[in-house]
């Protein structure tokens, strides 16, 4: 089972409005409030819960038997027992199903070892800064991805979170 809980891997917030940023020089997402950068996705929290987010990719190492480096998705937002793996697409072509897959993969490593009753709510968000309003149709994608990982798959430039 992988150690999704590394705190050099963490950021944090209970800011009402902050947004998850995804370098595009190959560092590690993180949580951004004070829009100096470009927001990949942004998080609504009116509630104010503390939140968590960990940076996956390019920070927690997840390799294979044969040593290879898998591909995950860049983090996951926790709060109050929910999960949200989150992907973060810089990108104008093919951006959906490879965010799709690498939350896809990501699921599988985060359920290895754990119940699905672990998580009050199990979400799996893509997002794209250069689509941030993103507005076609993916039902069939998010339903398979539902049926497949047990995960909701959102695709919005926006997370509310109740």
């Amino acid at each position: 089972m992988i150690n999704f809980n590394v705190a050099k891997c963490q950021s944090e917030s209970q800011a009402e409005r902050f947004g998850l940023h995804d370098p595009q020089d190959g560092g590690a997402a993180y949580i951004d409030e004070s829009g100096q950068v470009v927001w990949n996705c942004v998080v609504l929290n009116p509630a104010a819960f503390p939140c968590v987010f960990t940076a996956i990719d390019h920070c927690i190492e997840i390799v294979d038997q044969d040593g290879n480096l898998k591909r995950s998705c860049d983090g996951m937002l926790t709060y109050k027992g929910h999960v949200i793996l989150v992907e973060l697409k810089h990108r104008g072509s093919d951006w959906i199903s490879l965010g799709v897959d690498q939350l896809r993969q990501t699921t599988v490593l985060l359920m290895e070892g754990r119940n699905a009753a672990d998580f009050r709510k199990k979400l799996a968000v893509l997002a794209n800064s250069k689509h941030p309003q993103f507005k076609f149709g993916h039902q069939s994608t998010m339903e398979q991805f539902r049926q497949e990982t047990g995960f909701r798959l959102l695709i919005v430039g926006e997370i509310k979170l109740k």
